[in-house]
């Protein structure tokens, strides 16, 4: 029942001002007189029934056709009384910068209003009304920091911030940071839309902590030894195997048919097993104890192993055929 009230009250007052003369209007103070051609009676009854009209959609709630009316009332008869009913359908209509100006030009051009007190307070909270800015990232899930102080809960999400400018930061893990700077008008929605992008490999390498160079030197290969060693290792391995096979065989014929031949081929194969595991196992601790040795080397120290004494020095080296000490 308010805005029934309220546009009463302003066709009232509309109908009283528009049968006085031109000069009743009230000049901002300090302005010149207007000299303006007298109103013919048709522009006067027409401003009349544009502003019924527009009282007649407030009263309805359709305030877009009420404003078209009332400002229509007003350009054939620019009275600062209509001024009113144009503010309250631009502050329906959530037209804040408008209401403002609206409010403002009325003030000026009726100084010595009675309730000024009250409209300079209205002014004032439409000057101070926070903007709702909806945000959206992609992709989404970011957190937002405004003017340096983080918001709770994730993109998208809607922010009520005050007029002026405003700096923000979206972040979320794996990708880049983005700042975006923008304005904000009294009451007035707007959108922000940020796109962020996935970090770069360069950018995720930089993240890492540094580690001393020597520890990024690529590590050296096994030395060529242990490869020879192994390789006689699992040679002789495969020779023991094969030979205990045919001393196994030569046992089992010797069992059927006892012969000195099948006797002396069964201990041959037999001995020549044990030596072929026998090397197989030196074989396979000197690989082991030469590649253990190798990396217990450091990058910064020469390959040979050098042991000095007094005013000599002897480098141990590892070949193919055993180890060489040279000095």
């Amino acid at each position: 029942m308010v805005p029934r009230r309220i546009s009463f009250i302003s066709s009232a007052a509309l109908a009283l001002t528009l049968l006085l003369p031109r000069a009743s209007v009230a000049q901002p103070q300090g302005a010149p007189a207007a000299t303006q051609p007298p109103l013919s009676e048709a522009v006067i009854q027409e401003a009349r029934r544009a502003y019924d009209e527009g009282s007649a959609h407030y009263v309805a709630g359709r305030y877009g056709e009420a404003l078209v009316a009332f400002e229509r009332a007003y350009s054939l008869r620019p009275n600062p009384v209509v001024m009113m009913p144009i503010l309250e359908c631009h502050d329906r209509l959530g037209h804040v910068p408008e209401a403002i100006r609206t409010l403002e030009a009325y003030l000026r051009a009726t100084p010595e209003v009675r309730n000024r007190a009250l409209l300079e307070t209205r002014l004032e909270n439409l000057r101070r009304r926070p903007a709702r800015v909806h945000v959206t990232t992609t992709p989404p899930g970011a957190q937002l920091t405004v003017n340096g102080q983080a918001h709770a809960g994730p993109t998208p999400t809607d922010l009520d911030l005050p007029p002026g400018h405003h700096v923000m930061v979206a972040s979320l893990a794996g990708h880049t940071t983005e700042t975006r700077e923008f304005d904000t008008l009294p009451g007035t929605p707007r959108d922000e839309t940020v796109v962020l992008e996935r970090e770069s490999a360069a950018s995720s390498v930089a993240s890492v902590p540094l580690v001393p160079s020597a520890a990024l030197r690529p590590s050296r290969g096994p030395n060529p030894v242990v490869w020879v060693a192994a390789g006689l290792a699992g040679a002789t391995a495969i020779a023991g195997t094969t030979f205990g096979i045919l001393a196994l065989s030569a046992n089992n014929d010797y069992d059927r048919q006892p012969t000195r031949e099948t006797r002396e081929s069964g201990l041959r194969y037999a001995v020549l097993s044990d030596v072929g595991f026998g090397v197989a196992a030196a074989s396979t601790v000197f690989a082991v104890v030469m590649y253990f040795v190798e990396r217990a080397r450091t990058p910064a120290e020469p390959h040979p192993t050098t042991m000095r004494g007094g005013a000599t020095s002897a480098r141990l080296h590892a070949s193919p055929t055993g180890l060489a000490v040279s000095f």
